[in-house]
């Protein structure tokens, strides 16, 4: 049986470089996968109504949800910023 190492030596990959592409792409999908706070909302709502309609939720479950809405829509409030009467009058 072939090793790991062995196979991508036959393909003609470096193991330094198989290396490098995979730490690009940690990168790169951790960046692609920033996800709003109203978007995570709207996920935690349906998990909600899921867990709301099964007969088998643990109430824990839930309370650790509601406290996780709470905690992001906090932090969504704090990112909206109120626009004062004197952004008006910038020319």
């Amino acid at each position: 049986m072939l090793s790991t190492d062995k196979i991508i030596s036959s393909v003609g990959v470096q193991p330094e470089e198989r290396e490098e592409s995979e730490n690009e792409e940690e990168v790169d999908s951790a960046t692609s996968k920033k996800i709003s706070h109203g978007t995570a909302l709207n996920h935690l709502e349906s998990l909600l109504d899921y867990l709301d309609s099964e007969e088998n939720s643990l109430l824990s479950d839930m309370l650790i949800l509601r406290r996780l809405r709470k905690d992001i829509c906090k932090k969504e409030n704090a990112a909206k910023k109120q626009t004062t009467i004197l952004n008006f009058f910038k020319c």
